[in-house]
């Protein structure tokens, strides 16, 4: 992010905001009255951290703050899957999750699962070397986002699926 001095003005980063002072530093401007645009002949560098298949796994920890921002910034909804849901594949992977408890008793249940099974195919390559390492990965990806996710919203008393 790029800002004007006078957007500044006297907002500051907000320490309580950890991973994500610098939304909640934009939101505050652009609430002040000034306007985001997006710049797309802009080139950023950004450093690239390797992920050890452990911490790769645990990455989505990060979701826990997004019912903090909604809380906070509740136009941030409209950036949300149906003012929710993070992406499409969140709302699938929670329906998922219902199939298959509900599968426990009553096999219909199951077809619950079939939306997140067919977006998982279009959204993740499971082509290449060890398709079912690669299946268990992604699915104990999904499973830590709902877990931040569910943690957040009760924390921050803000749905975000």
């Amino acid at each position: 992010m790029v800002y004007r001095a006078s957007a500044l003005g006297n907002h500051r980063f907000d320490r309580r905001c950890w991973y994500w002072e610098d939304t909640d530093l934009g939101w505050r401007v652009v609430g002040s009255g000034w306007r985001a645009v997006f710049a797309a002949g802009a080139v950023v560098k950004h450093q690239i951290i390797r992920l050890s298949p452990g911490r790769w796994v645990l990455w989505p920890r990060r979701f826990h703050n997004w019912p903090a921002k909604a809380r906070r910034y509740p136009t941030f909804r409209r950036h949300l899957f149906l003012g929710v849901w993070v992406r499409p594949l969140h709302l699938c992977y929670d329906l998922a999750l219902i199939g298959m408890l509900l599968g426990v008793r009553q096999r219909l249940g199951l077809v619950l699962a079939l939306p997140y099974l067919a977006s998982f195919g279009r959204t993740r390559g499971l082509g290449g070397r060890f398709p079912a390492g690669k299946l268990a990965a992604h699915i104990a990806w999904d499973t830590v986002a709902f877990a931040s996710l569910v943690l957040g919203s009760i924390r921050y008393r803000a749905v975000v699926l």
